[in-house]
């Protein structure tokens, strides 16, 4: 139970890090295109 809990925690800190790699993409993009 506690490596299946872990697991989830650790699928859940992956996408929240590629989420905020894809949110850094977007600003460096908005910034080329519009800075």
């Amino acid at each position: 139970m506690a490596e299946n809990n872990l697991f989830v925690l650790g699928k859940n800190l992956a996408f929240l890090h590629n989420n905020r790699l894809f949110l850094i993409q977007f600003e460096v993009l908005m910034e080329f295109q519009y800075g």
